[in-house]
Parts: C-alpha cells; sequence; structure tokens
C-alpha cells in the first residue's frame, strides 16, 4: 500500500510549476523516530495541565498519529514520534506534521514541519517546542 504515496510523491514533485521556475526535485522517502518536547498553555500563557496532545500526518499518511501524551501541571509534554516521514527537497510540499492539544472543550494545534524538518536534518532526532507553545483557547 505504500507505492500509491511514492507514486503522488513522485507525481506531485518532478511537475513544473506553473510559474517556469525549476521542478521540484525529491530524494528518496526515509522514516525516523523523533522525540518532542514542548508545553501547552491558554490564550494568557498561563501552563494547562491535562491537555491530551497528538501529532498527526496530515501530508504523507494523511490521520496518522505518530505520538501522543498528556501535559504536566507546568503545561509541559514530551512524546516521541514514531515514523517520521523525511523526503529530502519536498519539505513544504508533500508532508504536514501538526501538533494537537485539547483539554475539555478547548483545542489549539501548532504545524511542525520545520522543527521537525531541522530535527532530522541536524541528526540529533529531538526537538524542544517550549519557546513555541501550543496554545489552546
Amino acid at each position: 500500500m505504500r507505492r500509491l504515496p511514492l507514486l503522488l510523491l513522485i507525481a506531485a514533485c518532478t511537475s513544473t510549476p506553473d510559474d517556469d521556475t525549476a521542478p521540484l526535485v525529491c530524494e528518496a522517502a526515509d522514516t525516523y523516530d523523533v522525540a518532542i518536547s514542548g508545553k501547552v498553555e491558554d490564550a494568557s500563557g498561563s501552563a494547562v495541565a491535562d491537555a491530551a496532545v497528538t501529532l498527526t500526518d496530515f501530508g504523507w499518511a494523511p490521520g496518522s498519529v505518530l505520538g501522543e501524551a498528556t501535559s504536566n501541571a507546568q503545561g509541559r509534554f514530551s512524546l516521541v514520534a514514531v515514523g517520521v516521514t523525511d523526503v529530502p527537497g519536498c519539505w513544504g510540499t508533500v508532508l504536514d506534521y501538526e501538533i494537537t492539544a485539547t483539554e475539555g472543550a478547548r483545542y489549539g494545534q501548532k504545524v511542525v514541519n520545520s522543527h521537525l524538518h531541522g530535527a532530522i536534518t541536524d541528526g540529533t532526532l529531538a526537538t524542544d517546542l517550549t519557546a513555541f507553545p501550543v496554545t489552546i483557547e
């Protein structure tokens, strides 16, 4: 079943954009496990305890949950995202990862593509999102 996304990836990344720029050149896909730490806050900047935190893939394997955690009393969480897909040359086109946090009826989300890409590229396979908290309202 992995062939269909790969075929779509090849088609999406080899076509020439309408604005006459060079075509995208995607490299082979690979997967990594990435450690993620962060914080959940409300709109006033206060920590949110017991928020359910999820990393979801909305691009390569839409709807796939790659990691889950619960925020502690200080709003902090940590999880290991298992199977983050890396497609060098195509970040921002076929990959879309989001952290969501829910606590009761409150909800917030944050796109984390650049953070995951950085963790893979620099070889640490870890990213700290604490300075960029998920804000729930």
